[in-house]
């Protein structure tokens, strides 16, 4: 359906350059050199002029991407016996399919172990709209930050956002964890997150 609007969208504003061309320049410009002239002038303005925020604005999309804070990854957090772990520490789960049909099942992941804080803002405005979110997951048992993600993303120049085409949107930079990753089993004498090089933040 997109598809076809920019079909549309486009063959009426060839049509309107065509009917300006004809009516309001041709039939002052006699030379023909000139007229071809100012035909590929008019036409260059006509077609590239609308597009020209989205052409400037593509660009600082990718630099901006290659600006964007990678995925933070501190700790896994501490978790006690029940959803995911039994009362000697073992995992309820075999794989990674297995642990995500566990916490579908439940809401003990985001009522529970994690709070997850969001902030949108906008980092551009000209030559189109660009704008982060940046997300924090927090330990809910001792308000510790586990993880943080960085996104970008635009609906693009300003007739990509009327026909809704679809936008732009910055990889993913950095490693985000496997759920099962995230949380490991709490004892009596374990009380704090593991450390080693694995949960570090590069």
């Amino acid at each position: 359906m997109s598809a076809i609007i920019a079909l549309m969208i486009i063959g009426a504003w060839c049509l309107i350059g065509f009917l300006l061309w004809s009516f309001l320049f041709k039939p002052y410009v006699h030379s023909t050199a000139l007229r071809i002239c100012l035909t590929i002038l008019l036409a260059v303005v006509w077609f590239v002029g609308p597009a020209f925020d989205e052409i400037l604005g593509a660009r600082e999309f990718e630099q901006l991407c290659r600006e964007m804070p990678s995925i933070k990854f501190y700790d896994p957090v501490a978790v006690g016996p029940g959803v995911f772990f039994d009362e000697q520490g073992l995992p309820k789960w075999k794989n990674s399919d297995e642990f995500s049909a566990i916490r579908r099942k439940t809401n003990v992941w985001e009522k529970e172990i994690f709070e997850k804080r969001s902030e949108r803002h906008i980092i551009r405005r000209w030559p189109m709209t660009i704008t982060e979110l940046h997300s924090v997951y927090f330990d809910r048992s001792t308000h510790s930050v586990s993880l943080e993600t960085f996104a970008r993303y635009s609906s693009g120049g300003w007739i990509r956002s009327i026909i809704g085409i679809g936008g732009y949107q910055c990889p993913s930079r950095g490693f985000f964890p496997p759920d099962e990753e995230r949380i490991f089993f709490k004892t009596k004498n374990n009380k704090t997150t593991p450390s080693g090089g694995k949960y570090d933040n590069n």
